[in-house]
């Protein structure tokens, strides 16, 4: 599920690429997608369309601070120009920047991605078929053991939140969608999507100043009261979109 979700959103970026295209932008384009192939159709009508375009992939997350010892990955598509540009981005930063093509990107990525997260999976897997407790083996492990669950935890909860945001978002716009009129369904949409990104630009300090005050119980504690509230106010909403259409007949 989370690789065709990938694909999707690669497919949609991909779609856009295409949309510039026919537009000709001025300025340097280039996507930060960590599959390229997926993207090549609308990368190469960007090239022949005359855009300055290339390819970027920041081998690093949102909450990296310093991007010492980090690597930016640069794909050039037939527009060395290009490339050089998005390495100005990135020269006032200690990032390691490697230019490669796309069809080496992706063969690259496929281990150096890829087979780090089968590994971590295959460990988990291999821990919980055992029937050990984590905590009984965490006493008398070693520190290859201690690193690779350390790394393994963070990967199962990345997949279950991603798991979890999947099916949360495209069901808030199927709620919207449902309870929009038609012409006004693009505006909700567009207010439901705002208001996602202003709760993800506000919360994420929010919860990390916390975590640095009180620890991550608390961040934990905190997101939880968050989406208590949340699914309260929902509830509350919808048993008041309920009644709506039964008082709308009573007064015809």
């Amino acid at each position: 599920m989370r690789d065709r979700r990938a694909f999707l959103k690669l497919g949609i970026t991909a779609a856009i690429l295409e949309q510039l295209a026919r537009h000709r932008p001025p300025g340097l384009v280039f996507d930060i997608g960590s599959l390229k192939t997926p993207l090549r159709k609308g990368l190469e009508s960007l090239r022949q369309a005359g855009v300055r375009v290339s390819s970027v992939h920041p081998m690093f997350g949102p909450d990296t601070d310093l991007l010492s010892g980090r690597h930016v990955i640069h794909v050039d598509v037939g527009r060395p120009d290009a490339v050089a540009d998005a390495q100005a981005l990135f020269a006032s930063t200690m990032a390691e920047q490697v230019v490669t093509t796309l069809d080496d990107h992706d063969r690259l990525i496929a281990y150096v991605l890829g087979l780090s997260h089968a590994i971590n999976i295959a460990f988990f897997t291999a821990l919980a078929d055992s029937g050990e407790a984590a905590p009984r083996l965490a006493r008398l492990s070693s520190t290859t053991f201690d690193a690779q669950l350390g790394v393994a935890s963070l990967v199962a909860g990345a997949v279950l939140l991603g798991t979890g945001n999947s099916m949360l978002y495209p069901t808030l716009v199927a709620l919207v969608v449902d309870r929009a009129p038609p012409a006004e369904r693009g505006l909700a949409i567009g207010t439901l999507s705002g208001a996602w990104d202003v709760g993800v630009f506000i919360g994420s300090p929010l919860v990390a100043r916390l975590v640095e005050a009180r620890g991550y119980s608390a961040g934990f504690l905190a997101s939880a009261l968050a989406v208590a509230v949340g699914l309260a106010a929902f509830l509350a909403g919808e048993r008041g979109h309920r009644r709506s259409p039964a008082r709308a007949t009573v007064t015809d």
